[in-house]
């Protein structure tokens, strides 16, 4: 049963399709008929390969040819056609329909206007070519009267085609030199004679630009599209010249300059000759032509002086390329000495300090983030010196110069990147930068990449030479001890080193006690600095790193001293009873100011302690005992009385 249903269901389903077929048939063929019968050129109007539009007035013909890059026009002059208004006009000659129409046989075409049409359209695709002569317009309505060439039958269609016809040659021509849009550029040169015919080659890299001639370096790619876009996008033709013909009298048979552009599988240059004269000596206009094109035209050059710049001008100024994120270290090594200093991101992210010798590598040292960071950034931010400053000093320097008046021979400083450029890849790049001697606040630098250094001599500024260090504690974190969440401070003791008996002791009852409550018992003014101090032990930072080895003593300009207090604390760590340690500081002695010296032997570390620090311990140890008020003396018991007898006066005469 259910095999008879599906046996019907399938005719039945064959039987619509194949009606349905039939019926869109004859629609189809209607609609083709209906279009025939309307449209003038129909089929004919589509994939044209020329136009050619004479006017009996004696106005000039224009011609149009399409060609591989787009369509041309030909005639009266040979220039890149007008895009949008060839594609009006084919839009036109497509959607063309007769409104009405008549027999020949019998009219007469004079008194059509097509026995001397004013206007001929001959139109092309491959080897055919048709004409449509077009008439007078009719006398109501605004029509036109056309006939095509060998056609039986006058039309009748709107004025719009005439209007689109009769444009002057302005209207089919581009204003624009070039036709190659910037996108498609993926090479440049440029030949300036009045440099010797000197010869500048770009190429396009994905999304950067490579110098190649006549040194191959990093091109300033911003730079570059900046200026690609001025000559190829922007540049407009002033005028045409058709009166000139010997190129020689205007420069244009060895031209001033030669600016080339290649890309999909095309080429388009342009040649520059002589400054148009009559005008004022900075003047802009220019006569020129393109390489394939004998058309003369003029335009106005005002990029000739950044083409004379461009050898230093579209070269990039930086000296390292890379991504702050990805590098993984950097190689510090200052001239004459054997160790270097290596400062490596692990993968976790950290930064750590490690010192390479000859003999090996020395402990890591965890890194002070910021302080690398800003050293990346300011290596990924170096930049040659403008050009006008002398940031490219040399391409091609001498041994003698190398060693001598750059002092590259034995650098300074050198640096080296390490870094991943590919995100997708873990192969490693290396770019190494070397630091010369200095020229009027001026370091001179050679680059290079994966220990190949280029010839190339560059100058910057005196900032990085000024910043770089050749100590290993530079670049080690001030970070000296962060407590983890779960670990207390337990206790803190204070004395002064050649006392045996403590200043000050603070012992909590109870790993979970309260600071607060434990040093209810002190003194006002020495309380909240012990609250502070605690704080600063959780979170102990260095103001500066003076050694990376602890010192029984200190060592200064006045010679050597000891130590003069020990501060002890005991830390809970996390994770259950008995886990105990404690950590010892020893400081200098203080008597004020914003200079503290302390060292860590849990670290192996002296330091200057931070102004905060210095704030929570300076009070504890300059505090004095207060003496109370001053002693008065006791108020007498009384006056003494008067003396009644009034002292003898010496009235007694002399002796006579």
């Amino acid at each position: 049963m259910r095999t008879k249903a599906t046996l019907f269901l399938f005719v039945l389903v064959a039987a619509l399709g194949t009606v349905a077929y039939y019926f869109n048939r004859e629609w189809d063929a209607k609609r083709v008929a209906d279009s025939a019968r309307t449209h003038v050129l129909g089929a004919d109007a589509v994939d044209l390969s020329s136009l050619r539009i004479e006017f009996r007035d004696g106005r000039p013909a224009i011609e149009l040819q399409r060609r591989t890059s787009g369509w041309e026009l030909v005639e009266p002059v040979r220039w890149p056609a007008n895009y949008f208004a060839v594609a009006r006009l084919l839009s036109e000659l497509q959607t063309l329909e007769r409104e009405s129409s008549f027999p020949v046989e019998g009219a007469q075409l004079a008194d059509y206007g097509l026995d001397a049409p004013q206007c001929r359209l001959a139109y092309g695709r491959q080897d055919r070519r048709s004409v449509i002569s077009i008439g007078k317009e009719t006398d109501v309505g605004g029509r036109l009267y056309i006939l095509p060439e060998g056609g039986d039958r006058i039309l009748v269609v709107g004025r719009a085609l005439l209007d689109s016809l009769a444009q002057p040659v302005e209207h089919f021509r581009s204003d624009t030199v070039f036709t190659l849009p910037t996108f498609e550029v993926r090479s440049w040169n440029m030949q300036i004679a009045e440099s010797g015919n000197l010869r500048i080659w770009l190429t396009r890299s994905g999304d950067k630009w490579i110098m190649e001639t006549p040194v191959q370096a990093r091109a300033d790619t911003a730079a570059v599209e900046s200026l690609l876009e001025r000559i190829l996008g922007n540049l407009k033709v002033e005028r045409f010249e058709s009166g000139l013909t010997d190129l020689n009298l205007i420069r244009l048979a060895t031209p001033d300059f030669i600016v080339a552009f290649e890309g999909a599988g095309r080429r388009e240059a342009l040649l520059v000759g002589s400054r148009v004269p009559g005008q004022p000596q900075d003047g802009r206009l220019h006569f020129a032509k393109l390489e394939d094109n004998p058309t003369i035209f003029v335009i106005a050059a005002d990029f000739l002086d950044d083409l004379r710049r461009a050898q230093l001008g579209l070269r990039d100024r930086r000296l390292l390329e890379f991504e702050p994120n990805r590098v993984q270290s950097i190689s510090i090594q200052a001239g004459g000495r054997a160790q270097s200093i290596e400062l490596q991101r692990l993968d976790n992210g950290p930064w750590q300090v490690l010192t390479r010798t000859p003999e090996g590598t020395g402990t890591p040292m965890p890194g002070d983030a910021e302080r690398i960071g800003a050293l990346v950034t300011e290596l990924h931010e170096l930049r040659a010196l403008p050009p006008d400053e002398g940031g490219f000093a040399t391409d091609a320097p001498s041994t003698d110069d190398l060693a001598n008046a750059y002092y590259l021979a034995s650098p300074a400083w050198t640096l080296t990147v390490a870094d991943v450029p590919d995100p997708a890849s873990s192969q490693i790049r290396t770019q190494t930068i070397l630091l010369g001697g200095m020229d009027r606040d001026r370091v001179h630098v050679q680059v290079g990449t994966d220990r190949v250094i280029g010839r190339s001599v560059y100058r910057i500024d005196r900032g990085l030479y000024d910043d770089l260090r050749s100590e290993p504690r530079h670049y080690r974190s001030r970070q000296l001890q962060r407590l983890p969440e779960g670990a207390r401070l337990t206790g803190v003791a204070l004395r002064r080193l050649v006392s045996e008996n403590p200043d000050l002791v603070v012992q909590l009852a109870a790993p979970d006690q309260p600071w607060e409550e434990a040093t209810a018992n002190l003194p006002d003014d020495v309380r909240p600095h012990v609250l502070a101090l605690v704080g600063r032990l959780r979170e102990l930072r260095a103001a500066d790193i003076l050694a990376t080895e602890f010192s029984t003593s200190i060592s200064d300009d006045t010679g050597e001293r000891p130590w003069t207090w020990l501060l002890e604390s005991t830390i809970n760590l996390e994770g259950g009873a008995g886990q105990k340690r404690s950590f010892r500081l020893y400081l200098d002695d203080y008597r004020g100011g914003p200079t503290l010296v302390a060292a860590t032997p849990d670290l192996g570390l002296v330091y200057l302690a931070t102004q905060p620090f210095i704030d929570a311990f300076g009070p504890l140890v300059l505090r004095r005992a207060d003496p109370g008020p001053p002693e008065q003396p006791p108020p007498p018991d009384e006056a003494p009385p008067a003396d009644p007898t009034p002292p003898a006066s010496d009235t007694t005469p002399p002796a006579g």
